[in-house]
């Protein structure tokens, strides 16, 4: 088994420890152990997977934005059939938790590394554990050996780092926090602090790429739910719930609840009730831009959160957005900073 790399800040905080795995809800799971080799039902990190992320689409919209104003390379054909620059591209995953967006990105092509950082043992154990199994709707890579067929040999390109992001000094060409995960830092002092500590790390002509939401809706206490197909045949409700909102001070706080039944003829439920939890500050689009300026980026960007179309040789194109009315009235975006 691959080890985990520790260095940095010591044991975590209790509030840490909530940020990336939440609070275990009264009736939720318990994730299984490295060792298990029994078929699990899905706990709450393989619900959160199935039903908040999309790390193969994340993974193709940080390639593009890296790619724009670039010179072009030479280029492959990835594993999706998409052409991507023939270089050993290193992707830093910060406030990783599971790692499923560093999964996908070595997933795209055989030359590329990824470094996956979380302080919380508990999610980089079980980031470990995911990758000797497939997406539950895509692909998935690691060191844990030759599980599920997949390719042992590329899982070992992602290397995981418990640690303090702000601790963290491997070189990277891309950081990505994403899920929202910059809106752990919740006063400027310790925003500006981590990203000048990301730019240091990142190689030249590196980008930083975070999402944030906003808008009309976003200190507006709401439910929403949705449902989904595990494809362990479960039927999944998700919801999210935004469950306070100060706009005086820009704190929120936010959970992601779960029901699950085994398949849409049974009766009998299981749930996870504040199965993930949520104490963050939303920054704005221009408090976050002023923050990378401080940090030292060269420039920085907003993008759309999906691509706006896609070329002929399979990858996507993307632009940076300039007319405030491309964003909707409430609204999820990238920033991006340039070194």
């Amino acid at each position: 088994m691959k080890k985990i790399r520790k260095t940095g800040r010591g044991t975590e905080s209790k509030r840490s420890a909530r940020r990336r795995t939440g609070r275990a809800g009264r009736d939720g799971d318990v994730g299984p152990g490295l060792g298990s080799t029994a078929q699990p039902p899905p706990d709450r990190f393989d619900l959160y997977e199935l039903c908040v992320q999309s790390p193969e689409y994340d993974a193709r919209m940080i390639d593009a934005i890296y790619r724009v104003g670039k010179p072009p390379r030479r280029s492959t054909v990835g594993r999706r059939g998409s052409k991507l620059s023939r270089c050993s591209l290193i992707l830093g995953e910060d406030f990783c938790g599971t790692a499923a967006i560093a999964r996908a990105w070595v997933d795209m092509d055989e030359s590329r590394k990824a470094v996956a950082v979380d302080h919380d043992r508990e999610v980089i154990e079980r980031a470990i554990l995911s990758n000797a199994q497939p997406f539950s709707h895509g692909g998935h890579r690691h060191s844990i050996g030759a599980a599920a067929g997949m390719d042992s040999v590329a899982r070992t390109r992602i290397d995981y780092l418990l640690a303090d992001a702000r601790d963290a000094e491997d070189r990277a060409d891309v950081i990505a926090l994403l899920n929202f995960a910059v809106c752990e830092l919740h006063d400027r002092a310790s925003l500006v602090g981590y990203l000048s500590h990301a730019r240091r790390r990142l190689r030249k002509h590196g980008r930083l790429v975070c999402d944030i939401y906003g808008g009309a809706d976003a200190f507006v206490p709401s439910q929403t739910h949705r449902t989904f197909d595990h494809p362990a045949g479960h039927e999944v409700e998700y919801t999210w719930e935004q469950r306070k909102a100060n706009p005086l001070t820009g704190m929120v706080e936010n959970a992601i609840h779960f029901r699950v039944r085994p398949g849409r003829r049974s009766k009998q439920w299981s749930t996870h009730r504040d199965a993930f939890v949520y104490h963050w500050r939303l920054w704005s689009i221009p408090e976050l831009r002023e923050a990378m300026s401080e940090a030292g980026f060269a420039s920085t960007e907003v993008f759309a959160r999906s691509a706006g179309a896609i070329t002929h040789d399979g990858q996507f194109a993307v632009e940076a957005l300039t007319n405030p009315e491309e964003l909707d009235e409430s609204f999820s975006c990238l920033v991006v900073g340039r070194v």
